[in-house]
């Protein structure tokens, strides 16, 4: 399939200054949780960004993953038994629903605060252009293509698996 200028773009904006407290946000960001990653005794900060998250309006965090062909994939721990439901998932100001297992749903349901329950991939974010500040560990993702009416910009194939 290819994609358009108005399709999905990953924007990486990079900044000087210390991070932003949840009250001193810009309009339209949102704060994200970076994660740190220990293999063999040897800790990897900053390997990973939780983005809050909301399914059916129970707090938790997805990962962002931008090599992911998918929307959504649930963890591990939430992969459990059950007839498919479909959820409404929301990050930021994006609302999309996602299908996972019944099971699932109820132990999330089940839990005080759920953590982070999967991933979201390049195609959560499609039609839009995400935003993201590694520096001071914010994001915000606004509808249509940053690339638009950018005459170096080209067009590019997007393979991706449904779901």
């Amino acid at each position: 399939m290819v994609l358009k200028k108005l399709f999905n773009f990953l924007v990486i904006c990079m900044s000087l200054t210390s991070p932003v407290k949840a009250a001193e946000m810009p309009e339209g960001w949102e704060p994200f949780v970076w994660e740190d990653f220990t293999s063999s005794g040897y800790v990897f900060s900053h390997a990973a960004i939780n983005l809050p998250a909301k399914l059916n309006n129970i707090d938790c965090y997805v990962q962002l993953d931008t090599g992911a062909n998918y929307a959504f994939g649930l963890t591990r721990e939430f992969k459990l038994g059950g007839k498919l439901v479909t959820v409404s998932l929301q990050v930021g100001s994006i609302y999309r629903n996602v299908t996972i297992p019944e099971d699932a749903i109820k132990k999330i349901n089940s839990l005080e605060s759920c953590g982070r329950i999967g991933l979201v991939g390049n195609a959560f974010f499609e039609r839009g252009t995400i935003y993201i500040n590694l520096q001071l560990a914010m994001f915000k993702f606004e509808h249509g293509s940053s690339l638009l009416n950018d005459s170096t910009s080209e067009n590019f194939v997007y393979a991706r698996k449904p779901g």
